[in-house]
């Protein structure tokens, strides 16, 4: 087990100087299909490149990678003196011992799987009791309670209300969702997470996937005609009541302020429509 903790770490590393490099060349631009394939790459080299064997190997530069994997591995059993006999019985060799690292990152990733199949559960329930209907090839969830409005799989979750007073504008929204396959990506990124959950980067690049999902989808919505005063009025009002779903893409996950922001914000490049 330590080898793979080992193999998070170093990912995390990478992730982490990816993340930076994003952060301060591509952040404020509005390539959102761009900055999205950015992201994506950043996971798959952080993945790819601890994979990657160097034939260099410098001495300053080997021994703190030699400390670091010192940390991952385990004693070996201490062998006793043919001059001095050692009592063995009762005691278990120490590699079948799970290190204090090892059970913390057991423990922290276990808990990351339970709180996804926890949102899991709850979108199964959701869907259990709810409507359900087709509507112009897409299959939407009728909730009688109030939510925010989310995608998952390939379904529309919103409420009566929203559905009877902003069809348009939710649904609109929330096929962006779907036809760009926004749920691939937090399915990678949630996976991710679990992986590297100690690194704080992992959730900063998570929570930027998210935001920047919730970006395409405004501006596809506006793409279409609909009126940017009424819609951004629209999100403002769906800020009370937020409902949250890890895997799921939602209406209003990402904060107001900077998505309105965003979309009054001139483009980069005309390419990025």
């Amino acid at each position: 087990m330590e080898p793979f903790i080992l193999f998070t770490f170093k990912s995390s590393v990478c992730l982490s100087a990816g993340y930076l490099l994003y952060f301060l060349l591509f952040r404020n631009e509005t390539l959102f299909r761009v900055r999205r394939f950015i992201l994506l790459a950043v996971v798959f080299l952080s993945l790819v490149i601890p994979l990657v064997k160097l034939q260099v190997d410098p001495a300053g530069v080997s021994l703190p990678v030699q400390r670091l994997e010192a940390a991952f591995e385990t004693p070996a059993p201490v062998i006793a003196s043919a001059t001095r006999p050692f009592p063995t019985a009762g005691i278990q060799p120490m590699s079948n011992r799970p290190g204090i690292i090892t059970i913390l990152y057991l423990a922290g990733a276990v808990l990351q799987l339970l709180l996804i199949s926890f949102s899991l559960l709850r979108v199964i329930l959701l869907l259990w009791n709810s409507k359900r209907l087709s509507y112009r090839g897409y299959r939407l969830v009728l909730v009688s309670s109030d939510l925010v409005p989310f995608c998952f799989g390939r379904r529309i979750f919103l409420s009566e209300n929203d559905f009877r007073d902003h069809s348009r504008e939710v649904i609109l929204h929330e096929q962006a969702h779907l036809d760009q396959m926004h749920s691939l990506d937090l399915f990678i990124a949630g996976l991710y997470v679990v992986m590297t959950w100690y690194n704080p980067i992992s959730w900063l690049m998570r929570r930027e996937l998210k935001q920047n999902h919730e970006f395409e989808a405004d501006r596809k919505v506006l793409s279409k005609g609909v009126d940017e005063s009424d819609y951004q009025l629209l999100l403002v009002r769906r800020v009370a009541g937020e409902t949250r779903f890890q895997l799921a893409s939602q209406f209003n996950y990402s904060n107001i302020k900077t998505r309105i922001a965003m979309m009054n914000k001139t483009k980069s490049n005309p390419a990025a429509t």
